[in-house]
């Protein structure tokens, strides 16, 4: 039987390590066969379904690379492997330099903010390069160190001297070289900045060195970065922008002040000031009334309803509603959702199609979906399509149909279905119809355009068209180019048509980038037959610019969301008091129509090149190193705890698909980040400062950890050793699985955990009884040291988001079941050692050290005595606000709260359960130490936390075997409370990469009514 189960191990092992080629963790989601073709300087890893992306790439990388080379004027000969995958339904192309230097794409069709190049892959594939070549950039000097000591990772453009954000803008500026193509020249891209300016509200570049995590998000660190790359590269030159990236290559100990202070000459400070002035402002403003009714929600995809005003709020994660018959006028929730991308209104006006991207299982892949909601009944119909860009149409013999783009594959497809509704919900989706366009060739907002039609944009490349064809007939019929007065094609986006309006038309967004306009809004007025006839365009625009713009036929108002520098309003302007101008509109002969030029076509097939099966074992020599920063914890629910002190991490991944990541770490002494004042406190809360003391004294650590992503669970192992030179140790080995699953079209996930672990350590586990258990020193063996081995299931869901433009605000609930099973080897060797003494008429040797809760188990025949099976519940509620007050411009003042409880959900305690209130927040987002610290935001707590512990000593651990289970979680408990505050601050190192990690300091301070006492203490943690 052992040999069996040896074997049977063993196979599984083997079988997890070889799937490592097929699966990979944010690359891969399922297993595939992978090939590889070697270019000079490239590794294209490959699946069947992504052949004709690889054969271009095969063809255009290396010519890609001496491009970028070239105007860098590198002489680095770069090799690098590049894995394509078909597995997420958006396209990125993304260079990382962990563990080594690599880029990753997500195979798909592109959107709208990355279809603007003749050649989208290419462009983004371009942009990467140029970005890997600009980090490699070293002195001879640091060129030594990277190649002989840390390896490739070691960058120090990206490590002292860049921020990420100045980074990213070099590269937006490289794939924007092009006229009239990339982020820079497509007219949204940068009104950000623009509107920042209009508001006296423009960033110092100390406030843009980390990509905030509120709105406006990474939006303003990217445009900041590329605008002001743009700005020195127009106004300075080429030459002196090279410059600047030759000497961020070299170690300058004023870091990124330095560096453009010797490159320029001028401080950064005044670089800055410059820039800020060249920022240019449309010329033609007209102002446009607020409304007040919601000035806190984030106003996307409007549709005006016979039902009200809906939106999607991206801030409060929900679809909301004002109900015309809603007497308060007030917000209505219609459902939680996230990340949606479209909205539309069925002919009708009933129904309601949502299309949402959402995460898959393996975290980092998407798909796109699309749901329908009934406005009348105000609920999801069954139907669900893996569509996104839908909008419901209907036939020739009016059924309502669902037209959307499929993009789960390299090429898009312009498909349509039936829609099951009423009393034929029941009946099978059906496909009536399907297109399949050529690679650059993307449908994008299909609408309704009479019965049996469909119009949409069509963006071939850069360029722009409106099309109309029957999805009853022999597909496209009709195509035309929307232009301004001048005959100057428009990039419109984001066509949209209301079924309430007498007079059919679209509308549609655009910008004239040549005019530095915000959004605009455009109108396409069509027949009876839906055959556009002519086209308006706004001539002015409004601050915040004219997005998902809307016309109410009731007033002849337009309602529109106007995006300002921190907030989405929601805005009107009286349809006359828009000034508009005649745009045109002409017609393209689509019959044998060349495709256009500027498209790079493959010359050659893939078995022109020699293909190899895709090998992981060359790149497992690959090692990163992270130095002063070691493990000093190993958590699986939690994540792994770095400390800064002296210390090494190395990190080995097995192949470019991220499938193992392992971790080798040591550390000799750590610097000091936890402190602690105590007096008077409670026994149950001695006990655990005591135990983090003991963790905190332990300052020399050894630990290897090792991930594998290779199935939909996600698999972790791990040992750490931590001693100190007291001969105090604790020996850990930790392994657990958890699979975590997406649920509907919200942030709604349910999540499956097993965790095991076995520790041995000179500490007893429960500090209640340390006079009982005393901690041991000078080096005690393994079986004089303290052992536990704890077994846990855990099942959780939750719902709890952002509710509000601060972090702070928050609202869902995570509800909880723990099961979980524990054996103190220590005890059960102590009550073996005391039976067997027992059972020969002995006298039991070391009966003083043990419990009273003990001795009554030492007659016992079972070992439910010794062992614990136990389940405990916990939940969460968050709560956004406990007052209607405004948050008053980044003072957070409406108290928002967080109630926690646990039922025997630990050792010792019977139920625990705490409150907490932000009395004030402030979201700061600035440099509080220049050139030093960045804060995102500071909030002051007050809490309140109760516990019915009782004491292990005397009481039996509860046991879910027992007939008396809660009887005995009840027995002899005792009542503690506590009163505390709470300082959070949020930080980051402004240096390099390290302005993306996170730095939360905690300072607590609480009070111990029942017995008179403090403890204050000071927690920094590092999140890598």
């Amino acid at each position: 039987m052992k040999n069996s189960v040896n074997k049977s191990l063993g196979l599984f092992l083997l079988l997890l390590f070889f799937s490592q080629t097929l699966f990979a963790a944010n690359v891969l989601s399922r297993p595939r066969k992978m090939f590889l073709i070697k270019t000079e300087h490239f590794d294209i890893i490959y699946s069947k379904e992504s052949e004709e992306t690889a054969l271009v790439l095969v063809e255009q990388a290396d010519l890609l690379y001496a491009k970028a080379a070239e105007k860098l004027n590198s002489k680095i000969n770069r090799r690098m492997p590049v894995i394509i995958s078909p597995d997420s339904d958006e396209l990125s192309v993304d260079y990382t330099a962990y563990p080594y230097n690599r880029i990753i794409i997500f195979d798909s069709p592109a959107n709208y903010d990355t279809a603007l190049f003749e050649d989208t892959l290419l462009s983004l594939f371009y942009r990467e390069i140029y970005m890997a070549l600009t980090q490699s950039i070293r002195d001879p000097f640091n060129q030594f160190i990277s190649k002989w000591l840390v390896g490739e990772e070691y960058q120090p453009v990206a490590l002292f001297n860049m921020p990420y954000s100045f980074i990213e803008g070099n590269a937006y500026l490289a794939e924007s070289e092009e006229a009239g193509q990339g982020r820079l020249n497509d007219g949204y891209f940068l009104q950000i900045l623009a509107q920042a300016k209009l508001e006296n509200k423009f960033p110092k570049w100390t406030q843009i060195i980390a990509v905030r995590d509120t709105y406006p998000g990474e939006e303003l660190a990217y445009a900041a970065g590329a605008g002001f790359a743009a700005f020195l590269m127009n106004t300075y030159g080429v030459e002196k922008y090279a410059q600047l990236w030759q000497e961020s290559g070299k170690l300058n100990p004023l870091l990124t002040r330095g560096v453009f202070l010797k490159t320029y000459e001028i401080t950064l400070n005044e670089l800055w000031t410059q820039f800020e002035a060249s920022v240019p402002l449309p010329e033609n403003l007209i102002e446009a009334e607020t409304d007040k009714r919601d000035r806190e929600a984030n106003y996307e995809h409007l549709l005006i309803t016979e039902y009200g005003t809906v939106w999607y709020d991206r801030i409060r994660h929900e679809v909301d509603i004002f109900d015309k018959k809603n007497i308060f006028k007030m917000r209505q929730l219609l459902f939680l959702a996230d990340n949606v991308e479209r909205m539309s209104l069925s002919p009708d006006g009933r129904y309601l199609s949502v299309s949402y991207s959402q995460a898959r299982q393996m975290e980092g892949l998407s798909s796109y979906y699309t749901w329908i909601f009934d406005l009348k009944k105000r609920r999801f119909l069954d139907a669900r399509y893996e569509l996104r860009d839908v909008a419901i149409v209907t036939d020739s013999k009016g059924r309502m149909a669902v037209a959307g783009v499929n993009v789960k594959d390299s090429l898009a497809k312009l498909e349509v279905y039936t829609l099951p509704a009423d009393d034929a919900e029941d009946d099978d989706i059906i496909k009536l119809y399907e297109c399949q366009f050529e690679r650059n060739r993307i449908p994008f907002s299909p609408v309704y355009a009479g019965e049996g039609y469909i119009s949409y944009i069509l963006a071939e490349g850069n360029a722009r068209f409106l099309c109309r064809f029957s999805f009853e007939g022999n597909g496209l019929e009709s195509k035309w180019i929307i232009a301004d007065s001048a005959s100057s094609p428009l990039r419109i986006q984001q066509l949209a048509w209301s079924p309430a309006s007498d007079q059919p038309f679209y509308t549609f967004s655009f910008t004239r980038p040549g005019l530095h306009s915000f959004a605009r809004t455009g109108f396409i007025y069509l027949t009876e037959s839906f055959e556009p006839q002519s086209v308006k365009l706004a001539a002015a625009d409004v601050p915040g610019g004219m997005n998902y713009a809307v016309l109410s036929q009731k007033d002849q108002t337009i309602v529109y969301s106007s995006k300002k520098f921190d907030i989405n309003q929601l805005a009107r302007l009286p349809f006359s008091d828009l000034p508009l101008e005649d745009g045109s509109i002409q017609k393209t002969d689509i019959r044998n129509e060349v495709f256009y030029s500027n498209q790079f076509i493959p010359e050659t097939a893939l078995s022109d090149y020699k293909i190899r099966r895709y090998n992981p074992f060359k790149y497992m020599l690959d090692f990163s190193f992270l130095p002063f920063f070691s493990l000093k914890q190993i958590d699986l629910t939690e994540g792994n705890f770095y400390w800064p002190g002296l210390g090494l991490t190395i990190e080995s991944q097995t192949d470019p698909c991220s499938n193992t990541r392992m971790l080798l770490s040591g550390g000799w002494t750590y610097l000091p980040l936890d402190f602690s004042w105590t007096s008077n406190i409670p026994s149950s809360y001695v006990a655990k400062v005591r135990e983090e003391s003991q963790d905190i004294s332990k300052d020399k650590s050894a630990a290897f950890y090792l991930e594998n992503s290779s199935t939909p669970v996600f698999l972790r192992a791990g040992t750490i050793f931590n001693c100190n030179l007291e001969g105090e140790y604790t020996l850990k080995l930790a392994a657990g699985g958890q699979w975590s699953i997406p649920l509907g079209i919200a942030l709604r996930r349910l999540i499956f955990d097993v965790q095991y672990f076995y520790s041995i350590s000179t500490d007893y586990y429960d500090q209640t009884q340390a006079e009982l258990r005393p901690s041991l020193a000078d080096w005690p063996s393994l079986e004089e040291a303290y052992a536990l081995s704890q077994l846990s299931m855990k099942v959780q869901y939750t719902n709890i988001h952002q509710y509000g433009y601060s972090v702070f605000e928050k609202r869902g609930l995570t509800l909880g079941l723990r099961i979980y099973s524990m054996w103190d080897m220590y005890e059960v060797k102590l009550l073996r050692q005391a039976r067997e003494e027992q059972e020969g008429n002995e006298e039991i040797s070391r009966e003083e050290e043990l419990t009273n809760a003990q001795q009554k188990n030492l007659l016992s025949d079972s070992m439910e005595e010794i062992t614990q099976l136990n389940a405990g519940f916990f939940a969460t509620i968050a709560i956004p606000r406990l007052n209607p007050l405004h948050n008053i411009k980044n003072l957070v003042i409406s108290m928002p709260a967080l109630l926690k409880a646990e039922f025997v959900n630990k050792a010792g305690t019977a139920l625990e359960a705490s409150s907490e209130v932000l009395l004030i927040g402030y979201e700061m987002h600035d440099s509080i130490i220049p050139a030093v610290l960045y804060t995102r935001r500071a909030g002051l707590w007050f809490g309140y936390n109760m516990a019915l512990v009782y004491n292990t000593a005397e009481v039996r651990l509860p046991d879910i075997r027992h007939e008396n289970y809660l009887a005995e979680v009840f027995t002899d408990i005792s009542y503690t409370y506590a009163f505390y505050m709470i300082l959070n601050l949020d930080l980051n190192i402004t240096l390099g990469k390290l302005s993306a990690i996170p730095i939360n300091t905690t300072l607590i301070g609480s009070f111990f009514p029942q017995s008179k006492g403090y403890q204050i203490s000071l927690d920094v943690k590092l999140h890598l």
